[in-house]
């Protein structure tokens, strides 16, 4: 195999190299563009053909809005998305912090079991965090499903904050304990501004994952008008029959926000990624 790569012009492995990343990209691109197409059809030619439409129907978007009701699944899926990146950056940070730069006793312990959360998924824990949320009285509220995606997005957060706190260099702190300011007022004002990278990556991640949650909003909502996007599209996908083409278009336009958080925060979603990889 090495002769034979050897013996191949340079310019042809180029060529074949871009020849993969293309049909690698395609294999990606390839369900978004045949969910774009459904959107476009009308229900009865859903299934007869891939790609090919001689008349595109944009009223799909429109009807879908009116027919799942997205103003209000927008504004619950806003509403828990948005409380839960905060709360959760504001939590997983200063834990990165304080695992990266404070040492007590048994900080590494702790920060192990912490850890153990990004290997527990949600469906080991639905029956307990069901029962708690009933004890609490938050049954059937969103604060319900904002408690649990802070509770699955702490600890890989915190992974990801302890890495990129880690590289930061001891001379910038002890510069600032010197001048007088006191742990607290360091992480504020000098490990969180040179955190940017760090705070983009999480984000992006935690709204992929908060605004796509299917499984918690499922068993914690009953009440329809606080349901999620996931969950108000899901509720119309019936046993007998389905709008697939409403159902497309929703999915569109439910994506419509990541596309847009992500482009906002790709340089350094990118950057934060390569840091983390060498700091990590």
């Amino acid at each position: 195999m090495a002769l034979l790569h050897r013996r191949i012009h340079p310019k042809a492995r180029k060529m074949l190299g871009l020849l993969g990343v293309a049909l690698i990209c395609l294999v990606f691109i390839f369900p978004v563009l045949w969910i774009l197409s459904v959107s476009l059809r009308l229900e009865k030619d859903v299934f007869s053909t891939t790609f090919a439409m001689s008349n595109p129907h944009f009223e799909n978007y429109l009807e879908a809005w009116n027919t799942f009701n997205f103003s209000d699944l927008f504004i619950n899926s806003i509403l828990v998305t948005g409380i839960s990146i905060v709360v959760t950056l504001m939590f997983s940070s200063l834990a990165g912090y304080g695992f990266a730069k404070l040492k007590y006793n048994n900080s590494n312990s702790i920060y192990i079991v912490l850890l153990t959360g990004v290997m527990i998924p949600q469906a080991g824990i639905l029956i307990p965090f069901f029962l708690l949320m009933r004890l609490m009285g938050l049954y059937n509220t969103l604060l319900s499903v904002v408690i649990s995606c802070v509770a699955f997005g702490i600890p890989l957060s915190v992974l990801l904050f302890r890495g990129f706190f880690s590289g930061l260099a001891e001379e910038l702190l002890e510069a600032a304990r010197v001048d007088g300011c006191n742990e607290l007022r360091i992480f504020w004002c000098v490990g969180l501004p040179l955190c940017k990278s760090a705070i983009a990556t999480s984000t992006i991640m935690l709204f992929v994952t908060n605004w796509n949650d299917y499984l918690m909003p499922l068993i914690l909502l009953r009440d329809t008008k606080k349901y999620t996007l996931p969950l108000g599209i899901a509720r119309y996908i019936g046993q007998w029959e389905s709008p697939w083409n409403l159902v497309a278009a929703g999915v569109i336009l439910s994506a419509m926000p990541i596309t847009v958080v992500y482009l906002a925060f790709q340089k350094q979603f990118v950057k934060g990624l390569t840091e983390g990889a060498v700091k990590g």
